[in-house]
């Protein structure tokens, strides 16, 4: 596997009530079909642009995020598990998902990859963290949660509500997660979510890649920002020139969300991190801000 991927990235940032640090850690690839990440077609054509061609991405990481804040450690998503490649891992989704998931992907993740393996590498257990904070529940962002068994998990009310292809099997025996309404604003965003006391971590509402689809935005009183997109765009390119990907459920929401979010990371000093962004872990190491 790529060193850009094995590696844990790691920058120190300066939170509202004292400084902290924010990790990318890698729980393994997957490769999607070219036109599954980045499309011209429209939101219907698309589907079956990617469905019917043969050509995969290299191996994309699958990105989680650690956050240890004055108020406590997060982690954004959980990753992948090891058990994803076993032959009947979809069966109990019905014959269309366990096709579009056994054919459209492919996935290597090994199991010191799994997220409950990495942490002791920044010296966290999983009993360490304190919220998990949900972008959507595609499973590659869901299927760590079987690590976290006390921990409180946040997720938007229209993901829970409305799901976008969600694999509601892979979610633990009576997951039970912390809804919210993004009925709030913060800086240029209208639907937004405080997660922590300070108001220094939001969830910010970016629909399209799935209804419910929210990003966390990490900020200070000095104007810097961290940009976590989950699978808004796959890639800061593809943020910077309003590329569509085939996967997004509403291009029309999607193309807003992507102009949205752009403006804001232009105007600001902002960093963006896609969760399948290659070099993602890298900007965020380098403190590489968003042009």
């Amino acid at each position: 596997m790529d060193n850009k991927f094995t590696d844990i990235h790691t920058q120190d940032f300066k939170f509202n009530d004292g400084w902290g640090k924010i990790h990318a850690i890698s729980t393994g690839t997957v490769s999607v079909k070219e036109a599954f990440r980045s499309t011209k077609k429209n939101q219907w054509t698309s589907k079956l642009e990617f469905i019917l061609q043969n050509k995969f991405t290299a191996p994309l990481p699958i990105w989680v995020w650690v956050i240890e804040h004055p108020e406590g450690k997060f982690v954004i998503d959980t990753g992948e598990n090891s058990k994803v490649s076993e032959p009947d891992y979809f069966s109990q989704e019905g014959i269309l998902k366990e096709w579009i998931n056994k054919n459209q992907f492919k996935f290597n993740v090994n199991k010191d990859r799994e997220l409950h393996n990495l942490l002791p590498k920044l010296n966290i257990e999983i009993d360490h963290i304190d919220q998990v904070l949900l972008t959507h529940l595609h499973l590659d962002h869901i299927d760590g949660l079987k690590f976290f068994s006390n921990q409180k998990v946040l997720l938007n009310k229209e993901e829970w509500e409305k799901p976008s292809f969600a694999l509601k099997s892979l979610l633990p025996e009576n997951f039970n997660p912390s809804l919210f309404e993004t009925n709030e604003s913060h800086l240029d965003f209208k639907n937004t979510k405080s997660i922590t006391k300070a108001r220094d971590l939001h969830f910010i509402h970016t629909p399209g890649h799935t209804f419910g689809h929210c990003s966390i935005l990490a900020s200070n009183d000095r104007h810097d920002h961290i940009f976590f997109g989950g699978d808004m765009t796959y890639t800061s390119d593809q943020l910077k020139y309003s590329e569509m990907s085939g996967g997004h459920i509403d291009f029309k929401k999607a193309q807003n969300t992507i102009k949205t979010v752009s403006e804001f990371c232009k105007a600001n000093k902002a960093i963006f991190l896609p969760s399948h962004d290659p070099y993602a872990g890298l900007r965020l190491q380098e403190r590489n801000y968003f042009s």
